[in-house]
C-alpha cells in the first residue's frame, strides 16, 4: 500500500503538484511553501531508501543477527541504521538542493508570500523579471541570485559526491 502511494506521487511531476498546491492554498507563507516542497519531494528518496533496505536485508550479517535471536527492532537499530546513515546524509544533501530550487521556482512564478518583509533568491529573480531587468540590461539584478542558487546547488552536489566517496568502499581511492 505504501509503495502504491509512493508510485502515485512519483507519477505526478513534483513541480506541477507544488504549483497546484501553492496556487490553491489560501495562505501564502514560507511555511506553506516549505510544506508543499516537503510534500512533493519525499517519494523519490523513500523509494531509493526502500531499495537500499531490501538490499541490506539480504546481507550475511543480517542473517546472522536473525539466527542469533535478535528482535527485528534491534536488528534495524544496531545493524541496518549504521549502514543507512551515510545514505540518509547523501539523500539529505540532494533534498536540500531540491528544496532550494523548488522555493526559487515557486517564488519566480509569483507564488511567494505577499506583504512580508522577507526576501529569497527566487523572489529577487521574480522582481528582476517583473521589472524587465534583461530588457534594460541590468544584469546585477538577476545574475547574483541566479549565481548564488547555482553555486549552492553545485556545492551540495559536491558534498553529496564526497560523502559517497567516503562511505562507499568501492569508490575509495587508495
Amino acid at each position: 500500500a505504501i509503495m502504491a502511494v509512493i508510485n502515485f506521487f512519483l507519477s505526478i511531476p513534483s513541480t506541477l503538484l507544488a504549483l497546484v498546491f501553492a496556487f490553491y492554498s489560501p495562505y501564502k507563507s514560507f511555511e506553506v511553501i516549505a510544506f508543499i516542497i516537503a510534500l512533493t519531494s519525499w517519494p523519490g528518496f523513500a523509494r531509493s531508501l526502500r531499495a537500499r533496505l531490501l538490499s541490506l536485508r539480504e546481507l550475511d550479517y543480517i542473517y546472522l543477527s536473525r539466527v542469533s535471536g535478535l528482535s527485528n527492532t534491534r536488528i534495524v537499530i544496531e545493524d541496518m541504521l549504521p549502514s543507512l546513515i551515510s545514505y540518509i546524509l547523501i539523500g539529505f544533501a540532494g533534498t536540500v538542493d531540491d528544496g532550494i530550487l523548488g522555493e526559487a521556482t515557486l517564488s519566480l512564478l509569483g507564488l511567494q508570500p505577499q506583504g512580508e518583509k522577507i526576501y529569497s533568491l527566487g523572489l529577487m529573480l521574480q522582481q528582476a523579471q517583473g521589472m524587465g531587468a534583461i530588457r534594460m540590461g541590468v544584469w546585477w539584478w538577476f545574475v547574483p541570485p541566479g549565481l548564488i542558487i547555482t553555486l549552492v546547488c553545485i556545492s551540495l552536489l559536491l558534498i553529496s559526491t564526497s560523502l559517497d566517496e567516503i562511505f562507499n568502499p568501492r569508490l575509495r581511492k587508495g
